[in-house]
């Protein structure tokens, strides 16, 4: 059942856009403009974002707690600052950034460590300057087809109310909130396995049960849009402020 604002007072809160289809586009809107900006990258990954934001001459710094990620992003990002550490655990200088992103990464934080990286977040971000939190909703194309690897319906729910509680204890200002929907570019079933096993290692062990049933939900749900395969993640953004 999909995540609604009864159950999660946050999606209350979030307004609906339909003008945007790319994560990288609530980013520019959020951070204008990206030159010579201090971004914060909080689960940065294998570096897609990092390489983006270097793109559009910010200057960007990452954190991920798996160390095969982060060889990755150097390749993909050689001027980026990598460091090995967890949201609650990173040593930064207080406001030493100009705004910090929590891509896709809020649900992989365990609940009860949720609310110390947010707090450590805004802590290293200029008073007044944005912490931009994107999560997945548990729906769309995308989530589809992902389902039976991993259902994240459960995590991602817990972070939203991680985050929720955190903000009605007045830890940190809610400026905005609003859902929208992305278009993902991909080109096969293997590239999602490969990304989802980058992130989490563990699911590699239950990949072989599940190639098959996602093979045929890939070729259920892919659209053909321009020459490229798409699949649609809705996404609710929250920025905060100290």
């Amino acid at each position: 059942m999909a995540m609604n604002h009864k159950e999660i007072p946050l999606l209350g809160m979030a307004r609906k856009r339909t003008d945007l289809n790319r994560n990288i586009t609530v980013i520019e809107e959020t951070f204008s403009p990206l030159e010579n900006q201090r971004i914060l990258d909080i689960g940065c990954g294998r570096g897609s974002l990092l390489k983006a934001l270097a793109n559009r001459l910010a200057k960007p710094t990452g954190i991920d707690v798996n160390k095969q990620s982060l060889i990755e992003a150097r390749r993909k990002c050689p001027q980026a600052e990598l460091i090995h550490t967890g949201a609650g655990e990173m040593v930064f200088r207080d406001h030493g950034f100009d705004g910090t992103i929590i891509l896709n990464t809020l649900h992989h934080i365990p609940a009860k460590e949720i609310q110390r990286g947010l707090q450590k977040a805004l802590q290293v971000t200029k008073p007044g300057c944005p912490v931009l939190i994107m999560e997945p909703l548990n729906c769309g194309s995308f989530f589809e087809v992902f389902k039976p690897l991993e259902d994240e319906t459960e995590v991602c729910r817990n972070a939203l109310h991680e985050l929720h509680d955190f903000i009605e204890r007045n830890l940190g200002r809610l400026d905005d909130a609003f859902e929208y929907m992305t278009s993902i570019r991909v080109s096969s079933i293997e590239t999602i396995l490969n990304d989802a096993i980058s992130v989490d290692p563990k699911r590699a062990n239950r990949v072989e049960m599940v190639l098959e049933e996602m093979k045929d939900l890939f070729q259920l749900y892919a659209l053909k849009q321009q020459g490229h395969l798409i699949l649609e993640q809705p996404m609710v953004a929250f920025v905060l402020t100290k």
